[in-house]
């Protein structure tokens, strides 16, 4: 059997204020999203929407829509180039010291990718079509 509960009004009136306020909250801070709550340590949170923009067609899209969303396009660290390519940072430095990687800056002993030398560096390895020419087995650029 249930029980009859009696709350006063200004008991109730506060309950409410306060769900509200915790609604309110949880609509200016919305939790962060699955692909933000598996970047490494060291990335940005912005990364998942800087993958999102390097997909445009131009670097004039690229920058202008950034600008609109109010996304930083600062040079990308080690850690945030691995994650944007899907592979580990020892692959990433394997790059750098082959020189197959984009160009980077050392500034101090501080490594640092501009993310328009990824953009262009991307860029120059898309393909469009499958009779370009590609070869099983090893690349050319690792000979």
């Amino acid at each position: 059997m249930s029980e009859l509960v009696v709350i006063e009004l200004e008991s109730l009136k506060d309950l409410l204020r306060e769900e509200l306020e915790r609604f309110r909250a949880s609509l200016e801070a919305p939790e962060p999203s699955s692909l933000e709550s598996e970047l490494p340590a060291k990335c940005r949170r912005d990364l998942p929407q800087i993958a999102v923009l390097l997909s445009l067609p131009k670097w004039d899209d690229v920058v202008k829509t950034a600008a609109r969303l109010g996304v930083d396009l600062r040079d990308l660290g080690e850690a945030e180039l691995a994650w944007l390519e899907n592979v580990k940072v020892k692959s990433v430095q394997n790059w750098r010291s082959r020189a197959l990687g984009p160009s980077y800056r050392n500034q101090a002993g501080i490594l640092s990718y501009p993310l328009r030398w990824y953009y262009e560096w991307r860029e120059k390895s898309r393909q469009s079509s499958t009779a370009q020419g590609t070869r099983r087995g090893r690349r050319a650029d690792y000979l």
